[in-house]
C-alpha cells in the first residue's frame, strides 16, 4: 500500500474509533455484556496485505494456527483488549486479566453475528494476524528444524516469558517483513473469532471473548443474535 492511502486509511480508523465511542459504539457495549468493571486499551492498527487474517495457537507448530485463514473485512484494523482486575485463587494476590480481544473495523454498536474461527490455546497465548505473519512463523519453524535448533515454539518462548503476566504484544518474524501478534489468556481452552455486524451490514469487528460474561462465564458472542 503507498504511504499516502496508507496513512488516510490509518487516520480513518482513528476517526471512526472515535466517533464510535461518541456514541454507543462496539466498545461500551462489549464491555456491558461482559458484566465486568475494565478497561480498553488500543495496541495500534494492524494491516492486512494478504487480504486474509487467522487465529489460532501460535506454540502448536507446523501449520496447525494457519489452517482457517479467512478473508480480511477491511484493508486493516485497529486492535483492542479489554482488560480487568481479579484476585487469585490461593494467595489472595491481585492480577490483571485479559478479557476480550477485539479487532475494530467499523466500530460501530453490532447487531449481529456471522462467521466464526474455532481455535485452541495449548499455551495460554493466542496467536492471529495477518496471513503473511502466520506463514512467515511456519517457515521459520521449518528452517529451525533443519537446523536442530528446535521449531516455532522456541522461537517464540522467549517472548511468552519476557515482560508480565498479562500482554498484548506484536512479534517481528525474522527474515521477513511479517510479524504476528500475540495476546495471553491466562487459561488454556477453545476459543472463536466472531465476525460482528453493525446495522448497516458492515462488520463493526471481530470478537474473541476471553473470560465470559461475569455472572455465569458464558461467551458474551452468545448473547448476540446470530
Amino acid at each position: 500500500m503507498k504511504l499516502l492511502p496508507r496513512l488516510l486509511l490509518i487516520l480513518g480508523l482513528s476517526q471512526a474509533a472515535g466517533a464510535a465511542g461518541a456514541e454507543e459504539g462496539a466498545l461500551p457495549y462489549l464491555a456491558d455484556l461482559s458484566e465486568r468493571q475494565g478497561q480498553w486499551a488500543d495496541h495500534g492498527v494492524i494491516e492486512f496485505p494478504s487480504g486474509k487474517v487467522f487465529f489460532g495457537d501460535p506454540t502448536y507448530g507446523g501449520d496447525y494456527h494457519i489452517k482457517d485463514p479467512r478473508a480480511a473485512p477491511a484493508s486493516a484494523a485497529r486492535l483492542w483488549t479489554y482488560s480487568y482486575d481479579f484476585i487469585w485463587q490461593g494467595d489472595g494476590s491481585t492480577g490483571t486479566q485479559n478479557g476480550i480481544l477485539w479487532l475494530e473495523f467499523s466500530g460501530k454498536t453490532p447487531v449481529r453475528k456471522g462467521e466464526r474461527v474455532g481455535f485452541g490455546a495449548d499455551a495460554a497465548v493466542i496467536g492471529f494476524g495477518d496471513l503473511n505473519g502466520g506463514k512467515a512463523l511456519v517457515a521459520l519453524g521449518e528452517r529451525w528444524q533443519e537446523a536442530g535448533k528446535g521449531d516455532s515454539f522456541e522461537f517464540l518462548q522467549p517472548f511468552l516469558l519476557d515482560g508480565p503476566y498479562m500482554f498484548t504484544r506484536k512479534v517481528e518474524i525474522p527474515q521477513s517483513d511479517a510479524a504476528i501478534y500475540l495476546v495471553t489468556t491466562g487459561t488454556d481452552g477453545g476459543f472463536d473469532a466472531v465476525w460482528l455486524y453493525d446495522a448497516s451490514g458492515d462488520v463493526s469487528g471481530i470478537l474473541v471473548d476471553i473470560a465470559g460474561r461475569e455472572s455465569d462465564a458464558k461467551f458474551i458472542d452468545t448473547l448476540i443474535p446470530g
